[in-house]
């Protein structure tokens, strides 16, 4: 679940509030609780982590600009939900500057649509 925007770390003013909103995720697997940083500068509203893999986790994060100035958001638009993704992960935002090219294909499973992209980048 996400906790409210100024329950960092699970203090704040709102911190005994309910989530906005929830997400499902297996039910083995751990929530961590975003810090103030995380949730400030990356947009990090939640993170679940698969105790038997800490390699494996879930993030769920606010994306720049999304309904802002009135402007429409579009998981299509790469560039822009790249750009987005990158504010909440450094590691990718130097792999999408480092990027020799990136290879994107949509999918569509059991009626679901799915847009996969290929980062080739040496970081």
């Amino acid at each position: 679940m996400a906790s409210p925007p100024t329950s960092y770390g699970g203090y704040g003013g709102n911190a005994n509030e309910s989530p906005k909103y929830t997400f499902e995720y297996p039910a083995a697997w751990k929530q961590e609780v975003p810090s103030k940083v995380e949730k400030g500068t990356q947009g990090i509203d939640g993170r679940v982590v698969n105790p038997r893999s800490k390699d494996q986790r879930a993030f769920v994060i606010t994306l720049t600009r999304a309904g802002e100035d009135n402007a429409r958001f579009q998981l299509t638009d790469t560039e822009s939900t790249f750009a987005s993704f990158a504010g909440a992960d450094y590691d990718l935002q130097d792999a999408l500057s480092d990027a020799t090219s990136t290879d994107k294909f949509e999918a569509e499973k059991e009626g679901i649509k799915f847009f996969n992209y290929k980062i080739n980048s040496p970081t």
